[in-house]
């Protein structure tokens, strides 16, 4: 299914840059040498053609729980500039802008919707993007000067990173299920860690109550049925894309072959987690997917198939 062009989410511009910067910048795992090209050069044409499912389906929870710290940033009234802030919790940064730290990116789509939700309602953010791989933050980058976005980026892995200075928000998208089970609550320590008392985390994750805790890849047919569908939709698009259908179909099957998530099961472990690590659990809700179906036939970890329900989060720092 074919994705038309959204001015705020320019992907016929950006695909072929993620494309061209992946096999440059994707970070080489030490032990085995293979880097992540195959996923984040791939990414951005995975969603341009409708190929796995969109940040975008979420975009009015995203909007809503920010509301809930909008109140720390600094306004300014249509067509005039920001003065000083209102804030009660100004000192904390030193400058009156709201403080959000994007908590893994495979794009600039999370940072798109953040600085859309604020800046519309005359918030200034100051955006601050972590990820352990170059290309997600090279097109953060792009994405910011473009819009005229204030971004930090930090090329580090999330449980090694330290905020010089804490953040009002940490916002992150389908980002537990990169972690098994084990380790996630040393990521939402991390995540409390790096907010000040009251500082809220926001996320969204897919739901797999069926799953067991092992991490789940493609089936081989469904390897096979997401190559086939990712030739049709590329030779269908071939005016768009500026690759031909068969090499696309050869990287959409590396990128099935390859992917894989650690499953998010209930909203009661997700709840546990959040309050173990010292939050209280404003926002909690299982609903359903929603967004722009996939190509019939195919399914996976990353496409929304037969995946029915998601979950949201809103949690608040205790102090």
């Amino acid at each position: 299914m074919k994705k038309s062009e959204d001015p705020l989410d320019p992907l016929v511009e950006s695909a072929p840059l993620a494309w061209q910067l992946a096999p440059q910048l994707c970070r080489k795992d030490p032990a085995t040498g293979e880097d992540c090209a195959w996923e984040h050069g791939m990414w951005q044409y995975l969603r341009l053609t409708g190929l796995v499912g969109s940040i975008e389906s979420r975009a009015s929870f995203y909007a809503g729980a920010l509301e809930r710290v909008e109140e720390q940033g600094e306004r300014a009234p249509p067509g005039k500039s920001p003065g000083p802030s209102r804030s009660p919790r100004t000192p904390t940064t030193g400058t009156g802008a709201l403080r959000v730290l994007l908590s893994g990116t495979a794009d600039y789509a999370l940072l798109a919707l953040v600085a859309r939700g604020l800046c519309k309602r005359g918030v200034v953010p100051a955006v601050t993007a972590i990820d352990l791989c170059g290309t997600p933050l090279a097109l953060n980058r792009w994405y910011a000067e473009r819009a005229a976005v204030r971004l930090e980026t930090v090329h580090t892995d999330i449980l090694h990173y330290r905020a010089a200075q804490p953040f009002d928000a940490v916002c992150t998208d389908n980002f537990l299920g990169r972690f098994p089970a084990a380790e996630r609550d040393a990521l939402t320590a991390k995540w409390r860690e790096s907010l000040h008392p009251g500082g809220v985390v926001i996320t969204a994750s897919r739901l797999r109550p069926e799953a067991t805790e092992e991490r789940l890849g493609f089936s081989p047919r469904q390897v096979q049925a997401f190559r086939d569908t990712a030739y049709r939709v590329a030779a269908e698009m071939s005016g768009r894309l500026p690759v031909n259908a068969t090499e696309f179909a050869r990287r959409a099957e590396i990128y099935a072959t390859r992917h894989y998530t650690y499953p998010v099961r209930s909203a009661q472990e997700v709840q546990s987690l959040f309050e173990r690590a010292g939050f209280r659990v404003d926002h909690l809700a299982v609903v359903d997917s929603g967004g722009t179906a996939t190509p019939a036939g195919i399914s996976g970890p990353s496409v929304r198939g037969g995946l029915k329900k998601s979950l949201q989060i809103v949690a608040t720092r205790l102090p």
